[in-house]
């Protein structure tokens, strides 16, 4: 008995892989789309538990806990060099160290402002030491005298306690080789560098000044209010 086989032509294979790759065209800058805002959203998440850590740390402490040294990676506060930028203290905070990268397994930068991790010295025009009790609630009360170069946000926000920064999917200006992680724009580079100075600004592909940082900061009140939802008293009140 004789069967008829039938199987596809040329014509009809050519067609058909011309279907897979139309798809395949089709879904690919999709699945790549859904990566990038994955590795966004994770950036995001680790960034607001490092601040929700901070903020329990800083409400039991009534301080800051200085940056970790970004050359051993042990994630304990370098007390000893007062270190104002590093990595995230996450042995400190009690977070894993995955937490302390972005979603780009880049490490988060940690910049902090110190008066607000060490008793202040005595300060200027005053003839007694001022033994803080709440350094986080107390600083601004002795502004004037502790903060000749508080940490700030370029043409913003003055005396912000600390800022966070994710330094994109390239890692421009990330531990451990800062400035040597590619082709960095002005404010990225500044970003990279200053523990002083901090550039929040709209993400850009431009070519010659290309910006890719997530830049998270906050002030010591928002921090407690915010993320330990235990806003500063009153300062007459403050033990």
């Amino acid at each position: 008995m004789r069967r008829d086989i039938s199987g596809f032509s040329l014509l009809e294979i050519a067609i058909l892989l011309i279907i897979i790759g139309l798809i395949s065209g089709m879904s690919l800058p999709a699945l790549r789309s859904m990566r990038d805002w994955q590795k966004a959203a994770t950036t995001a998440q680790n960034q607001e538990k490092i601040l929700y850590a901070l903020a329990s740390y800083a409400i039991q402490n009534r301080s800051l806990p200085y940056a970790a040294n970004p050359t051993n990676f042990s994630g304990k506060q370098d007390i000893g060099a007062r270190r104002r930028r590093g990595i995230v203290p996450y042995a400190d905070l009690g977070l894993p160290e995955s937490v302390a990268k972005d979603g780009y397994h880049h490490w988060i930068t940690y910049v902090m402002d110190h008066d607000y991790a060490t008793l202040p010295e005595k300060p200027y025009g005053k003839s007694t030491i001022y033994q803080l009790k709440n350094r986080l609630c107390e600083m601004p009360q002795y502004a004037t005298y502790l903060h000749l170069n508080p940490l700030h946000i370029k043409n913003g926000q003055k005396n912000i306690a600390l800022a966070l920064i994710s330094h994109g999917a390239e890692g421009r200006g990330a531990y451990p080789d800062p400035l040597g992680s590619g082709l960095m724009g002005s404010d990225e580079k500044q970003n990279a560098t200053s523990d002083n100075e901090i550039i929040d600004r709209p993400l850009s592909q431009d070519p010659q000044d290309p910006f890719s940082h997530k830049v998270v900061w906050v002030t010591a009140s928002n921090l407690l209010a915010t993320y330990g939802r235990s806003p500063c008293p009153p300062l007459e009140e403050i033990p």
